[in-house]
């Protein structure tokens, strides 16, 4: 088995486990996981042969791949109900996974003959394809559209980096390589240094009184230290939020606040909890209520971990009691 072909079928993996998993935030029986982790591990690559009209589809003519999806999901299944899953490492993966799959669609569309556009169109679409299903499924909005992500635009500069030293007398394998890399680098450094697009105003995950409120707190804060702020924004980056929506990274924090409320150790088989089931469909009852990141400015250092996340139930929220609230460290 060459390299490349190992890498294809651990992205396969992979995707199928985030699809497994976001059938399981959504309370799906074990069919609906199973058709979640599907279309997300070869949705995109789908959607490229049909549009291609290439025949057969590709995971029709090897069944390896469905294997693989079998077993991704039957590992996932049994894991999660006695740990976390390893969210560091599935991100790795996918982002491996992400540059794999978005130059090999790419490769695919150009022996079509089609032009530069176009195969960047097909090479981003196998990509992220099966994620934008999988979300779109699964009645959420699709991830690669969701503010703070570097998700289809690294794969998009992968792409046309792929295409460019082509153009100019690249070997064809150097080229490919080169834009995997670069792929996997753009997405890696989005996840380790929160590197985004620029959003627009009304993409901001809190409102305008909010953002106003951060800026008068930091302030403040700054003011009360005697220290000197520098000029950034508030909001677009997420420096620090209020209410609203919290980072990714924060996915499922809602669940982990309900079970921690409900006296369940995370690090003791949460997922095999008895009322596990009850437990989850009450964590919609949750509300971020602030999120603080590292800021050299006001003095906050919380690590590496760089985040502290406050969720509130939202009863408690509307009528101001905070001697309920629950602290996350990510």
């Amino acid at each position: 088995m060459t390299l490349v072909r190992l890498l294809d079928l651990i992205g396969i993996g992979v995707f199928a486990v985030s699809g497994a998993l976001a059938a399981g935030r959504k309370r799906l029986d074990l069919l609906g996981v199973y058709v979640l982790a599907s279309v997300t591990a070869i949705g995109g690559g789908t959607v490229r042969d049909l549009l291609l009209d290439r025949r057969p589809l590709f995971w029709l003519s090897d069944a390896t791949y469905l294997m693989v999806i079998i077993a991704a999901v039957a590992i996932t299944f049994m894991y999660v109900h006695y740990k976390r899953p390893p969210l560091a490492s599935l991100l790795v993966a996918d982002a491996l996974g992400l540059a794999l799959f978005g130059v090999a669609g790419a490769e695919i569309a150009e022996s079509a003959g089609l032009p530069a556009v176009a195969v960047v169109v097909l090479g981003t679409m196998t990509g992220v394809g099966g994620g934008v299903i999988r979300d779109v499924l699964s009645a959420e909005v699709p991830f690669v559209l969701r503010r703070g992500n570097l998700y289809a635009s690294a794969v998009i500069a992968g792409i046309v980096l792929y295409l460019a030293l082509e153009s100019v007398g690249v070997a064809h394998q150097r080229a490919s390589l080169t834009g995997m890399a670069v792929i996997a680098v753009i997405r890696l450094a989005a996840i380790r240094w929160e590197l985004t697009l620029p959003a627009s105003p009304a993409s901001l995950a809190v409102d305008p009184e909010d953002t106003e409120l951060w800026v008068e707190l930091r302030e403040r804060l700054a003011a009360a230290q005697g220290v000197e702020l520098e000029e950034r924004t508030i909001g677009y980056h997420a420096l620090h939020r209020l209410l609203g929506h919290p980072d990714a990274f924060a996915a499922g924090m809602d669940f982990d606040a309900q079970l921690v409320s409900n006296g369940v150790d995370l690090d003791a088989e949460p997922y095999a909890h008895a009322l596990h089931g009850e437990l989850e469909a009450c964590a919609a009852d949750w509300r971020l209520l602030f999120q603080l990141s590292n800021d050299d400015d006001l003095g906050v250092d919380l690590g590496t971990a760089n985040r502290l996340f406050v969720w509130v139930r939202r009863d408690d929220l509307a009528a101001r009691h905070f001697d309920r609230i629950r602290a996350f460290i990510r």
